[in-house]
């Protein structure tokens, strides 16, 4: 029953019945529970939901936003909250509780500590994202991948003696209503295997990842369209269609930069913290890819009912261009593809860092002994140092470093922040003692970590904040909903809808 038996509040649980009703038509056997976390706005949407199962497993659930985003809607309008976040926990005998609070946007962000989202809907790229879309056309060749995708599941059938239950397969008309959805069509490779099969159930067709039904994609779109600073991972243009139900999906990339081919696959996720991987050029080449593991072998039979198989290798790209370079110091020959450098060694040395135009992230676990003056030439946007006095110094009025993570001691004056006209994302939480004062006049920072020391010493808050950092671990809820108060969020007093709804 809602707080408001009559009116608005009768469509309001209406509206969460229907909710309700949809959201188990997609229910896994046996389950027993359901939870399902909501918060969005027009632009970006996060969800987290998934099934308990009776013997206790969990299933992840990706539901469409569009009618949750639309129930929280209602709700913030009667209680002119910003922002509505939805609780859901439903039972399998009926009782359903639906608890909507003003969103506040606190988060545990991965270091740990407390995080603050004042503008969720503001679009924060990561580094190197504004370099020219690709020119090169796709690489997926879609009857190729038909014929693979048929060969592949031959295969499987035969080494597990038992034939995969796909769905049947989608019609154009649906495909395209999908797409319409979406708001851009699917790579041609891709739409092939849905003309196949509309996706492929519990069964992995991949290397490990189960192909998302259409009707899954548009909510698994929305999903990884919201991920909270300092990076946005999930480019709008990145379209998820496979998953291990772990939160990890398979994602075409429809506007690479570069030389990159136009539906190529990456991987992305919960497992991937530095941001997306590169697996293959098409989803036909990584179907292919796993057809040759099929062929070699590279596979072992799990002893189940019905068995299932476990590849041994990986179908990623085994010889693409290197992107990434983790050593102790830098080499003599640094490669022209080279993204991100992680140099774990004491002193290194930077200065053949110069020889990669691409560079966009450095992360360094000491010093460097040459100095982060090395690094003025390069067009780097990210950099993760250990620094001390006046290391900064030397990268005053650098053009393209946007996001400053740094440690140690710390620089003994901030006051060069202010020459650095990209800036927008700074991590100080594991500095030393600072005057912090100047960051009140960091106008372009979107992105601000620090202790609860260092807060309390800030004075004026960056006038463009859209979200922050409380970095200490045993700070209580108490203190962490004062600090938010400060930055502006306070929650309101929950509106609940509770009721029994049998599916």
């Amino acid at each position: 029953m809602s707080e408001h038996p009559g009116g608005a509040g009768a469509g309001l649980e209406q509206a969460a019945r229907e909710i309700l009703v949809q959201v188990a038509s997609t229910a896994p056997e046996q389950w027993a529970v359901l939870r399902l976390d909501f918060r969005g706005g027009p632009v970006h949407r996060w969800v987290d939901g998934h099934w308990t199962l009776a013997d206790g497993a969990r299933r992840h659930l990706v539901p469409d936003t569009r009618d949750l985003y639309a129930l929280a809607t209602e709700i913030g309008a009667l209680r002119r909250w910003p922002r509505t976040r939805l609780e859901l926990h439903h039972l399998a005998d009926g009782p359903f509780t639906l608890t909507a609070t003003r969103d506040t946007s606190l988060v545990r962000p991965a270091r740990g500590g407390h995080g603050a989202v004042l503008d969720p809907d503001l679009y924060l790229p990561a580094p190197g994202e504004d370099r020219p879309d690709s020119t090169a056309p796709p690489a997926g060749d879609p009857e190729r991948a038909a014929d693979l995708f048929r060969a592949s599941i031959d295969r499987r059938a035969e080494l597990l003696g038992h034939r995969a239950e796909l769905p049947p397969p989608a019609t154009p008309r649906r495909i395209a209503g999908i797409e319409a959805a979406l708001g851009f069509p699917l790579p041609a490779d891709l739409r092939a295997l849905y003309l196949i099969a509309d996706g492929s159930g519990e069964n992995d067709v991949l290397d490990g990842p189960r192909l998302l039904s259409l009707a899954e994609l548009p909510g698994a779109h929305e999903y990884l369209a919201y991920a909270a600073p300092p990076f946005d991972w999930n480019c709008p243009a990145w379209l998820p269609f496979a998953t291990d139900d772990a939160g990890n999906y398979y994602a075409v990339d429809l506007a690479p930069a570069g030389a990159s081919r136009p539906g190529q696959v990456i991987e992305l996720g919960g497992d991937h913290y530095e941001g997306p991987a590169y697996r293959a050029d098409s989803v036909t080449t990584l179907l292919t890819r796993c057809l040759d593991l099929l062929e070699r072998g590279c596979y072992e039979i799990e002893d189940d009912e019905p068995p299932y198989l476990e590849f041994t290798e990986s179908a990623e790209e085994p010889d693409g261009p290197p992107t990434a370079l983790t050593a102790a110091t830098t080499p003599g020959t640094v490669p022209a593809t080279l993204l991100h450098a992680r140099l774990t060694g004491p002193a290194p040395v930077l200065a053949p860092l110069a020889a990669a135009p691409r560079l966009r992230r450095v992360t360094l676990a000491a010093r460097p002994a040459d100095g982060l003056g090395a690094l003025r030439g390069v067009a780097v946007e990210s950099l993760t140092a250990v620094v001390a006095a006046d290391d900064l110094a030397p990268l005053a009025g650098h053009p393209h470093l946007g996001v400053l993570d740094l440690s140690g001691d710390g620089p003994s004056d901030l006051a060069v922040l202010r020459t650095l006209p990209a800036l927008w994302w700074l991590d100080l939480s594991r500095c030393g003692t600072l005057d912090v004062a100047v960051l009140g006049e960091l106008t372009g920072l979107r992105h601000l970590a620090l202790t609860a020391a260092h807060w309390e010493a800030l004075t004026v808050l960056p006038p463009g904040l859209v979200s922050a950092r409380l970095a200490d671990r045993d700070a209580t809820a108490e203190q962490a909903a004062a600090w938010a108060a400060r930055l502006g969020l306070v929650p309101g007093e929950p509106y609940r809808i509770t009721g029994v709804c049998r599916s």
